[in-house]
């Protein structure tokens, strides 16, 4: 915020006319009783939103009429109306025109791209009960932790797969 020349706030409002910007300043700088003035820094805000929707509906027009968009849009309608025709998904198209993308895709990663965690099985000694788990979460390998302390069972470690 700039001040003017006997102090008062001045803001330049940036994409808004300058006669928008003077006429924010005089509001500001006079001395109309608050719900007045905010009343009017309504309107501004309005006439600076018309000004935005303006200039947006300028590009659009732009856009609209550009031939390249124009020929995107109408190979998009193409490909999804053969889409359609054969019962297709988008997924499915980019399966058959590009294998190596769904090949590249090591088996041994999630779905959010982490490795999978390998498979720890275990094999409590005193009662020859068997738990496989991918995590330390596991109900009967807590108990047994609990029960046991977790370096004695972790000694039950039997194998450990992929």
């Amino acid at each position: 915020m700039k001040r003017g020349r006997l102090g008062e706030p001045f803001l330049i409002l940036t994409g808004t006319p300058l006669w928008l910007d003077l006429l924010w300043t005089l509001l500001h700088s006079c001395n109309y009783p608050t719900e007045q003035r905010d009343h009017m820094s309504i309107l501004a805000s309005y006439m600076q939103k018309e000004q935005q929707l303006k200039q947006l509906q300028e590009e659009l027009d732009r856009l609209k009429n550009d031939d390249r968009l124009r020929a995107e849009l109408q190979f998009k309608g193409k490909l999804e109306a053969l889409m359609r025709e054969f019962g297709k998904s988008a997924a499915d198209v980019i399966k058959l025109l590009d294998p190596q993308q769904t090949a590249a895709r090591p088996s041994n990663t999630t779905s959010t791209g982490r490795a999978k965690r390998k498979l720890k099985i275990y094999k409590n000694p005193n009662t020859g009960e068997v738990v496989e788990t991918r995590g330390g979460n596991q109900k009967t390998l807590k108990a047994w932790k609990d029960e046991y302390g977790s370096n004695t069972v972790e000694g039950w470690l039997v194998r450990t797969e992929d």
